[in-house]
């Protein structure tokens, strides 16, 4: 899984912005979501992720970052 960094390119205007653990776990789940989706397609086997379906996956994400990977 990709790690969160503490900051993002800059915006264009020189500063940074900071990438939260939220946005970083709804861009984890949409993309993981989107390669899924295509993994499918190549295999002719259709695969639609709702948008229900990325929150939980992110919710998902977001509780095993704040958990620190304990199991």
């Amino acid at each position: 899984m990709v790690q969160p960094k503490a900051e993002a390119p800059t915006n264009g205007n020189g500063s940074s912005t900071v990438v939260t653990k939220l946005e970083h776990a709804l861009k984890t789940a949409i993309s993981v979501a989107y390669d899924a989706e295509k993994y499918g397609s190549e295999l002719g086997y259709v695969v639609r992720f709702d948008a229900d379906a990325i929150k939980s996956m992110a919710i998902t994400v977001l509780i095993n970052m704040s958990e620190g990977g304990r199991r």
